[in-house]
């Protein structure tokens, strides 16, 4: 066991094992774990690509980012500037990722009662028979137009009564 970890510190393995049968840990340990498998190999090739890459990138870059932080070390406006430039790309995107999150979740949640509401239709409908539930939709579909009507005879007499409040206070 390696110095760094800890006794009671599960391995890869042993977590593995408690989700898998021994069939599939063996297959797993074979095709990624192993240090001859394929997932191993080509991990060890793309470093040494990338490696490689990086040196002859190096040898490009490094006098243009050198005179960039030599220009920057100069003039510390400049900097400050590229600082709070950095900082505004960054809040920029991570506001990015918090409106596609709330989009998912409002779609997941959305999603979510509609099939619900489907999957208990369906099962009153199962439960009850098709005219029995057709005639409670027809009966509760009522009440909530009867509903609706009172709530806007409601709000209408409100507008009503503001806009004569607001009529009254204009003309003193």
């Amino acid at each position: 066991m390696p110095v760094s970890q800890a006794k009671d510190e599960p391995s890869l393995t042993t977590l593995l094992e408690g989700l898998f049968s021994p069939e599939t840990l063996d297959f797993i340990h074979k095709t990624t774990l192993h240090p001859h498998s394929p997932v191993q190999i080509f991990k060890r090739h793309s470093a040494v690509y990338l490696q490689k890459i990086l040196t002859v990138a190096y040898v490009f870059f490094a006098p243009i980012i050198d005179a960039m932080f030599a220009v920057l070390s100069r003039s510390p406006e400049l900097a400050s500037l590229a600082v709070f430039a950095f900082s505004l790309a960054a809040a920029w995107v991570v506001l990015g990722w918090i409106r596609r999150l709330a989009a998912f979740a409002t779609r997941l949640v959305l999603r979510a009662v509609f099939w619900s509401f489907v999957i208990a239709l369906a099962s009153v409908v199962v439960r009850n028979g098709f005219y029995e539930t057709f005639k409670d939709v027809v009966v509760f579909g009522g009440k909530v137009v009867g509903f609706l009507a009172v709530a806007k005879d409601v709000w209408l007499r409100e507008f009503r009564r503001y806009e004569e409040e607001a009529k009254v206070q204009g003309r003193r």
